[in-house]
């Protein structure tokens, strides 16, 4: 690494996510279709990717965690066909599902999966499972641009996850993400005026779902800690289970913050034992 690890991982991928971001916005004039702006957020995470792997996707075997770069590059590219066809229920559906399943596969490697073993086909089964049911959810928090929030916190959580778990590089990839949202959401406040289409959807449900497997696959210990994240994504329905946060959600002005709330608990809880189970395995 040339820059210092937090520069990196989270301070270039939002300057690089915030310029593409906008550069696609102004070259498209106000008239254009905001969406094509949303591939600033997958080129803010292909640039920390390169910044904190040294490599690029596709151009090297030996890049660290090159298949999850792999996946977001196909997602974007998925995510930019699916937009010249529109942002309808159908499209982004479709976007939702295959973007789980896509991460997952990829993640784990295509080529195993070709003839898996029974540990392989269970995990894959299992993780997809939860990654499409957590992609659909993550597709209703729109529109606006409260999803692209709740998947930063999450992602943010999950580098606090993965780095009390001594997992680096997973934790530097999740800070990338949460600092490309970073950088996407700065044109977008209030969250509920910015836009989320395919491209967005594709992006982060790819990344997240990726960082997800890799830290459950590379996990020193069983990754009790990463049970709660997806649940994040449930911020809807965690927020009309509680009274006062129900009001706010109910209100279109104070609906980000409030689901921002909810979907802090589940965070808070992974990152709460994490550190409880850390410390046990240190005893």
């Amino acid at each position: 690494m040339v820059l210092s690890p937090l520069v990196e991982a989270l301070a270039l991928p939002a300057l690089v996510a915030f310029g593409a971001t906008g550069l696609i916005r102004f070259a498209r004039g106000r008239k254009g279709d905001g969406r094509l702006a949303e591939a600033g957020l997958g080129i803010g995470f292909l640039a920390g990717f390169w910044a904190v792997t040294g490599g690029l996707p596709f151009l090297g075997r030996d890049v660290a965690y090159h298949p999850l770069g792999e996946a977001v590059l196909l997602a974007l590219l998925i995510g930019l066909l699916a937009a010249l066809f529109g942002a309808g229920p159908r499209i982004m559906t479709i976007v939702a599902v295959a973007g789980g399943a896509l991460a997952v596969v990829w993640v784990i490697g295509w080529r195993q999966m070709v003839e898996p073993t029974v540990e392989e086909l269970l995990s894959a089964v299992i993780y997809g499972a939860v990654a499409i049911a957590a992609a659909l959810r993550l597709k209703d928090l729109g529109p606006g641009a409260t999803p692209v929030a709740i998947t930063g916190l999450a992602a943010l959580a999950l580098a606090l996850v993965a780095s009390l778990g001594h997992s680096a590089g997973t934790s530097a990839l999740a800070l990338v993400l949460a600092g490309a949202c970073l950088g996407s959401l700065a044109w977008a406040w209030p969250f509920q005026r910015g836009s989320f289409g395919p491209m967005a959807l594709a992006v982060l449900v790819v990344g997240f779902t990726g960082l997800m497997v890799a830290q459950a696959r590379g996990a020193l210990h069983t990754p009790w800690a990463l049970l709660p994240l997806p649940l994040a994504f449930w911020a809807p329905g965690i927020a009309q289970r509680l009274p006062v946060l129900d009001r706010l959600a109910r209100k279109k002005p104070t609906r980000p913050l409030a689901l921002l709330v909810a979907a802090a608990l589940p965070c808070g809880l992974a990152v709460g034992l994490a550190l409880i189970l850390g410390a046990r395995v240190r005893f």
